[in-house]
């Protein structure tokens, strides 16, 4: 017993504890005695400096865990498209060189950042190309905290109408959208505020609708005059997944003004440069010289598009889509390209009656590499005229000419490297054969040799 005392003993001395002395007879209390005091103070403190120590891991985690919470709603994504073109003949695949018979080029290189909120979206992307950087989508978007069903789009975004107009450039199963769109919608963007509604579940999440207010501008610039261009489209969506199909489509529409800005012709009796603007009389255009400088002409566009999917048997799946446009297109006598003249200019303006529609079927041969895609696209600028109405003395010119175009390729889907898309797509561009045209337009009598070929490598981000 002595020798377990004596080790309990020299246990406690090692840890530092004094053992208690005798009771006091006259005070019938123990006296802790100054060693042990001294140690239970040093405990405490050490304690503390643990609890200190402690409670700033914590503050430093909460820091850490809001700086990673923020962090995770941001998300930086991107693609890079390298293709190779090469065209019938010179000037083909660059109308400005006549000399380019085939070219590399960066077609796109897009970088976007989305931070991501909930209930709060901020976007930007740029592209940047051989060609310099440049602004596609840069806009703020908010959504209601009660449905969730309505939200709120201010800044650079898609023009809401149709289908290919939104349909990223990354997903494409061509080279570039169709005829009609790249001329009615040059660039897709435009500067405005847009009001959509969807939901994804309930009585109406077959529907969805969007409208817009913007400047009615090609891509994205400033305001140039003081009217707006409202644009919208109402969808729909029905999922039929019991029988593998899946049917998309809407109706939109575009309403909008231009403002001419033609000084070309000076008035005899005031001496003011008013303008010239064109309208079709029959078959010929008609030059109405009341003055059009700062006059507003329409500019509008109705259209319909439709999606099919269907979970094809054994091959794979099988997609038919498609859209048509039609409406008033303002241009000039060289282009009936988007007009937005500088201000002045002297380029007259001619009121054209457009129509253009696309279709594209897509098999795919294995669901996860290769897609085989056929596409017609036609666009027919001035549709009060036909070919033979292109005479040695008609005043018609070659933005007047219709261009239906074929097109075909191979889309792969590197399965090893599941970002990468490679392309390769023919196109054959037929422009309408005039029967007796005048000198100028001598060479549409024929099919001219345009067609284009092209090899394109996509990494995706």
């Amino acid at each position: 017993m002595k020798k377990v005392s004596l080790t309990i003993m020299a246990i406690i001395s090692a840890f530092g504890i004094s053992m208690a002395q005798p009771a006091d007879s006259a005070a019938g209390k123990q006296k802790p005695s100054v060693e042990t005091t001294v140690t239970t103070d040093s405990l405490k403190e050490q304690v503390e400096n643990v609890k200190g120590s402690v409670d700033g891991l914590n503050e430093s985690y909460l820091e850490t865990k809001a700086t990673v919470g923020a962090l995770a709603k941001i998300k930086v994504s991107g693609y890079i498209q390298a293709q190779w073109n090469r065209g019938d003949t010179e000037g083909v695949v660059d109308a400005t060189n006549k000399l380019v018979k085939d070219r590399f080029l960066i077609k796109r290189g897009r970088l976007k950042t989305t931070y991501d909120a909930g209930l709060a979206k901020y976007v930007l992307e740029i592209d940047v190309t051989q060609d310099g950087v440049g602004l596609k989508d840069a806009y703020a978007q908010f959504t209601e905290p009660w449905l969730k069903a309505f939200s709120l789009t201010m800044g650079a975004q898609d023009r809401p109408f149709g289908y290919e107009v939104g349909y990223s450039s990354s997903m494409l199963e061509s080279p570039e959208r169709s005829k009609v769109i790249g001329t009615f919608f040059p660039k897709e963007k435009d500067i405005g505020a847009m009001l959509e509604f969807g939901m994804e579940e309930g009585p109406v999440s077959w529907l969805n609708a969007k409208v817009g207010v913007f400047n009615g501008q090609t891509n994205i610039l400033n305001e140039n005059d003081g009217y707006k261009d409202i644009i919208g489209r109402l969808g729909f969506s029905f999922p039929l997944r019991d029988a593998g199909l899946s049917i998309e489509g809407g109706f939109s529409g575009y309403v909008g003004k231009i403002t001419t800005t033609d000084t070309s012709w000076r008035d005899t009796s005031s001496k003011a440069k008013i303008g010239y603007n064109y309208t079709m009389n029959g078959a010929m255009w008609q030059k109405n010289v009341d003055g059009s400088l700062n006059q507003m002409f329409d500019r509008q566009y109705f259209g319909g598009d439709l999606q099919l999917t269907y979970a094809t048997p054994v091959i794979g799946g099988t997609c038919l889509k498609g859209e048509v446009i039609q409406g008033k297109q303002p241009g000039t006598a060289a282009s009936s390209n988007y007009y937005a003249a500088a201000n002045p200019s002297n380029t007259a303006l001619y009121n054209r009656d457009a129509l253009g529609y696309y279709f594209y079927f897509i098999q795919n041969i294995d669901p996860a590499s290769l897609q085989l895609v056929f596409k017609y696209d036609m666009y027919d600028p001035n549709t009060k005229v036909a070919a033979s109405d292109f005479t040695a003395t008609s005043n018609l010119t070659a933005a007047d000419i219709a261009y239906q175009t074929f097109g075909f390729g191979l889309l792969w889907y590197v399965p090893w490297a599941p970002n990468i898309r490679c392309m390769l797509f023919y196109e054959i561009p037929q422009n309408e054969k005039l029967t007796a045209p005048a000198a100028a337009l001598a060479k549409y009598k024929n099919d001219l040799t345009d067609n284009l070929f092209t090899g394109r490598i996509q990494v995706k981000f």
